[in-house]
This record gives C-alpha cells, sequence and structure tokens, in this order.
C-alpha cells in the first residue's frame, strides 16, 4: 500500500517534469 501510493506520486512527478521539460 505504501510503495504504491509512492510509485504512483513518484510517476505523477516524472511525467510533470518530463511534460515541462
Amino acid at each position: 500500500m505504501h510503495q504504491s501510493g509512492s510509485v504512483s506520486l513518484c510517476r505523477s512527478a516524472i511525467s510533470v517534469l518530463v511534460a515541462t521539460a
């Protein structure tokens, strides 16, 4: 459960960074 949430947030952050980059 904790890992899933962490991965979800990480994926979202990376997606945003890649999109802005």
